[in-house]
Parts: structure tokens; C-alpha cells; sequence
């Protein structure tokens, strides 16, 4: 009991002996934690921050490809238009071109190439309208459209 009493005095001892270092390692345990609770909020913080950076970014980068994708569908919209103007006027010279071949006014020749104009001016078209059509499922998937198998296999099984 001497042993446990002289160890339990030397603990009350070092208390009253030094009382400002006892106390002072005590009360600065709350401003280390305050410290630490002042850091990990300012983490928090910051990590908020950066996730509102990278939502901008990504909502930026999605109005971007919409736009991209809206002005090159536009663009393919007008070329198509124009090169179905150019097979309207292909048609009409090979109209042309068949009636003077038969009145004897223009060789053969002259009317293959109106025919071949004619063909050309077709898969142009052709061409375009494989562009237009790419465009608009690009737009499509740009404005959120996505293609579900599940979708495809139940339409095709009701057909």
C-alpha cells in the first residue's frame, strides 16, 4: 500500500508542484482540435469548390458538344439542300441534253456526260444525307438520347 501511496503522491505532487504545466497541456488540447476542426472545414471547403469547378466544367463541355453538334447538322442541312437544287438542275440537263441527242444537235458523248452529272449530283446526295442523318444522332445523343438494346429487341419482337 506504501508503494501505491508514495506513486499516487508523486502524481498529486507534480500537480501542485507544476500546476501551469499540468493545466497547459490540457488547455491547449482544445485549440490544437479547434485547429483541426478549422483545417477540415477549410477542406471541406475547398473540396466543395472543386466540385463546383468540375460541375461548370462539365456543363460547359455538354453545351459545347450540343453546339457543335447543332451547327454541323445545320451545316449538312444547307450543303444537302444545295446539292438537291444540283440534281434538280442535273435532271434538267440530261432532259435536255436526251431531246438534243435525239434531234441530232449534241453527240453521244454530250449526253453521257449529262447522265454521269446526273449520277454524281445522286450520290452527292446520297453521301449527304448519310452526313445529315449522322449529325442528328449525334445532336440527339449530345441533348441526352442514349440507345437502349432492351428498346430495339422489344420493338422488334412486337413487329
Amino acid at each position: 500500500m506504501t508503494a501505491s501511496l508514495s506513486a499516487g503522491s508523486a502524481l498529486f505532487q507534480q500537480w501542485f508542484s507544476q500546476p501551469v504545466r499540468a493545466l497547459g497541456s490540457s488547455v491547449a488540447l482544445p485549440f490544437v482540435q479547434w485547429n483541426t476542426m478549422r483545417l477540415t472545414a477549410e477542406k471541406a471547403q475547398l473540396d466543395v469548390q472543386q466540385q463546383i469547378v468540375a460541375f461548370r466544367s462539365a456543363v460547359y463541355n455538354a453545351l459545347s458538344d450540343v453546339d457543335n453538334a447543332m451547327a454541323q447538322r445545320l451545316s449538312y442541312q444547307r450543303q444537302k439542300r444545295r446539292m438537291q437544287e444540283n440534281l434538280r438542275l442535273s435532271r434538267q440537263r440530261l432532259t435536255l441534253a436526251e431531246s438534243q441527242y435525239r434531234a441530232g444537235a449534241v453527240s453521244l458523248q454530250t449526253l453521257l456526260d449529262a447522265q454521269d452529272a446526273r449520277l454524281s449530283s445522286e450520290n452527292s446526295l446520297a453521301d449527304m444525307q448519310y452526313n445529315y442523318l449522322n449529325a442528328t444522332m449525334k445532336l440527339w445523343l449530345a441533348l441526352g438520347g442514349a440507345v437502349d438494346k432492351d428498346e430495339r429487341t422489344e420493338g422488334n419482337a412486337h413487329e
